[in-house]
């Protein structure tokens, strides 16, 4: 009889007499999450409405387990590899369930306090209960203005039902550029300036723009997107995000 190895069902594990197939977990694992990562445990992002067209590869951070693989003599990644023994099975295992609990909850956002352009000094404190889009842009990048009127439309849209956006303006950003985007776009939310960075780097170093972060009324993460998103499952995830309790 050959070794038993773990199938992963519904987040329990199934034991089958079949050859170990630690894509097959990884993948299983990573689908349940909502996830999709290449070989090297980088995020494959599509672009909206097209299935197979990768548009970018970012780190897969919101798992706070960060789905890190366990040292192997043989490949993981490699289906043909032969039985591993009982002690690194059950390493493998434990590593594919421990990412998979992570990926089910939501990661608590960072708590800062911040100033807008116009001086007022705040927290997001102040913000539980609210559902919070946090944008990180630039002036300089041309997606981020790109994308400014679909955030200007979804503010518009759901505030009044409880929904706040910060659009957060990277340090390197001159402040007087900043200010001149906003006053001649006639921004309608509040413009964060970041002048050290801090902001930034609480939010897993962030130095790609435009990169959004959208959270719940309880200030968990609950999503992010590096790039311009899908506006459309955007403001479906916001709706249903608002109707939680």
């Amino acid at each position: 009889m050959g070794q038993q190895v773990p199938r992963l069902s519904g987040g329990r594990v199934q034991i089958s007499n079949e050859r170990l197939d630690l894509a097959g977990l990884l993948s299983e694992a990573l689908r349940q999450c909502g996830r999709e990562i290449d070989a090297r445990g980088i995020e494959v992002r599509r672009a909206p409405g097209r299935r197979n067209d990768p548009v970018g590869r970012t780190p897969a951070l919101n798992c706070p387990h960060r789905m890190r693989s366990p040292t192997l003599t043989a490949d993981p990644m490699n289906e043909s590899h032969p039985l591993l023994p009982r002690r690194a099975l059950l390493a493998v295992t434990a590593w594919l369930l421990g990412g998979l609990a992570g990926c089910a909850g939501r990661d608590p956002a960072p708590r800062f306090g911040y100033t807008l352009l116009d001086g007022t000094k705040a927290h997001t404190d102040g913000l539980r209960g609210k559902v919070v889009l946090v944008n990180f842009w630039a002036t300089s990048c041309v997606t981020c203005v790109k994308e400014m009127p679909a955030l200007v439309a979804a503010h518009e849209r759901f505030k009044a039902r409880g929904y706040e956006t910060l659009a957060v303006a990277m340090s390197y950003d001159p402040p007087a550029y900043v200010a001149n985007f906003a006053e001649t776009r006639r921004l309608p939310f509040g413009i964060v300036i970041d002048n050290t960075g801090a902001i930034a780097r609480a939010f897993d170093d962030t130095k790609i723009t435009p990169t959004t972060f959208l959270l719940d009324k309880r200030g968990l993460i609950v999503k992010r997107y590096v790039g311009e998103p899908d506006f459309g499952e955007l403001d479906g995830l916001v709706d249903k995000l608002l109707a939680e309790a």
